[in-house]
Formats: C-alpha cells, structure tokens, sequence
C-alpha cells in the first residue's frame, strides 16, 4: 500500500464514453463536438486552457499582436501619401486586445463543447489500463466493441506538444 495515500485514497467510479480525446486544439475540439453532436458519450481531457496552444499562445495572439504592428506600420508609411499624422503605440492597449480575442476565442471552444454535450475535464490525462484514461478525480474506459475497426475509432488521442 503507497503510504502517501493510504488515508486519502480517492475511490474512482469507472465511466464509459464512446470517443475520449485528449487536447482541445485544432483537431480534439471538432472531432469532440462532433461526435457529441451525433449522440456519442465523448470526454475531452485537456491540462491546460481549453483551444490548445494556437488559440492560447500561438496563431490567434500573434495575429492579433501583428495587426496592431501592421496598422501603426502602415500609418507611419502615410505621409507618402500626403497624410502627416504623429504615430505612438499603447502597449498596454494593444495587449489588452490581443488577451481580450485569445479570451474570446477560449470562451467559444468552452461553448462548443458544452453545448454539444462534450463532457471537459480539466486534468492531465494518463492512461491507466487498454482503453482506459486517468485525469484528475475521473477514470474513462473507452466502450468495447465487437471488431478491432470500431474498437480504434472509439479511441482517438490528440497529442499536446510543448
């Protein structure tokens, strides 16, 4: 017996779900929702903040950081034009936007999701046994089915890179 949680050993229901994704990028999310949407039992276990890395620190805050650069950019190229204007950047501002889209588009993947009846666990996954998933307080065994075909498409894992 592990002496570290002897006392506090959490017991764990078993549940079951059709489709168990980990991530909720650009591929878990679509395929999560879709599959909800189409009456499948689906939990998505994600570790970090939902949308994956694009929507959280890659394409989505970039581009919104780039339209600002791109903007003031194409102000300061005015005056070949005839336009005098004095160009100064609030960061402060900019970075409020930026946070305020990337917020926005987390708020619309936690929509989707719900919505389409996605159950979100907020933990790490691991897995435990064939089939079976661990994150957090929650233990997920995908269903079994009758031939290996339907047992690999209930199964599908989304890899997180760092």
């Amino acid at each position: 017996m592990n002496p570290l949680h002897s006392s506090q050993e959490v017991t764990r229901r078993m549940e079951t779900a059709d489709l168990m994704v980990i991530g909720s990028g650009q591929g878990g999310t679509p395929l999560a929702s879709d599959y909800a949407t189409a009456e499948r039992k689906v939990v998505i276990f994600e570790r970090d903040v939902l949308g994956g890395s694009c929507i959280n620190y890659g394409c989505t805050p970039s581009k919104a950081f780039l339209a600002a650069a791109h903007a003031a950019g194409r102000a300061r190229q005015a005056e070949k034009l005839g336009i005098q204007a004095e160009i100064s950047v609030d960061f402060l501002t900019v970075m409020q936007r930026v946070r305020g889209i990337r917020d926005s588009f987390h708020q619309g993947v936690k929509t989707r999701l719900e919505s389409a009846g996605v159950t979100i666990v907020g933990a790490e996954a691991s897995f435990t046994a064939l089939r079976t998933l661990r994150g957090g307080d929650r233990e997920v065994q995908a269903r079994s089915w009758s031939s290996t075909q339907a047992r690999l498409r209930s199964f599908l894992i989304f890899p997180r890179f760092t």
